[in-house]
């Protein structure tokens, strides 16, 4: 936050700031060596990686993402705060999502949904915490770093007029605030009783679980649900097809 101020004031104003084992750090100096738009820039991504007031991303530090946001177009992200409008644009939200996505390796997905699948297959299917968040997740995640942001950078400004946290990933509870984490079911009903396989050899024409449960096989399955995989796609997309005739 001291950078982003510091930023904005004249060149040959210092700020110097005393740390614990005494010495000092020359914050207008780092403030020019970084730029304008890095100053911007790091309220919301300080904010957007984790904070006391917004959680963290499992395993995705400050300077990871700092160091993505090079290769995203971020100039809707450093403007948050700084409009009269608090609510972000729709161009701010793709912003923070293709940074997101770059964060876990995904910069060739087009949507989280696809690239926590992809990753679900590839990784171990037991540690989900490292699977990045579903999109409504992240778009509550993304209000309350915007909300976040903007009260940083309005910290000079006695009155803020800032609205209602419920807006903004917030909901009150027992004891006060607390975050939204999601806004859909946690599964959907339809897996409840979610039967898996694990063929390989077989292509699931023998001893498959799916087979035996009447069900399909799908993503958590050993050969997940492809047909390159899987003898009992084809199989089901012809009976399906007889049906309709």
């Amino acid at each position: 936050m001291l950078l982003h101020y510091v930023s904005q004031l004249d060149k040959d104003v210092e700020v110097w700031v005393k740390r614990e084992t005494s010495e000092y750090v020359p914050v207008h100096e780092l403030s020019q060596s970084l730029g304008p738009r890095y100053c911007r820039l790091l309220p919301f991504v300080h904010a957007f990686s984790g904070k006391d007031d917004v959680s963290s991303l499992y395993g995705i530090g400050k300077c990871k993402m700092l160091k993505l946001a090079d290769n995203v177009d971020t100039a809707a992200l450093a403007s948050i705060g700084e409009t009269e409008s608090v609510l972000p644009s729709e161009e701010a939200v793709t912003s923070a999502r293709t940074l997101l996505m770059a964060a876990y390796g995904g910069k060739d997905f087009t949507s989280l949904s696809a690239l926590r699948a992809h990753l679900f297959i590839i990784r171990d299917k037991g540690d989900l915490q490292c699977l990045p968040p579903t999109e409504a997740s992240f778009r509550l995640h993304f209000l309350r770093s915007v909300i976040a942001t903007t009260e940083q950078k309005r910290a000079h400004l006695p009155n803020q007029n800032l609205p209602p946290a419920t807006d903004f990933g917030w909901q009150k509870g027992e004891f006060g605030l607390q975050p939204t984490t999601m806004s859909c079911p946690p599964f959907p009903a339809a897996t409840e009783m979610l039967v898996s396989c694990k063929c390989t050899i077989s292509h699931c024409n023998r001893n498959c679980s799916c087979r035996a449960a009447r069900v399909s096989c799908c993503i958590a399955c050993r050969c997940e649900g492809k047909e390159s995989k899987c003898g009992r796609v084809h199989h089901l997309h012809r009976i399906e097809t007889s049906s309709d005739e």
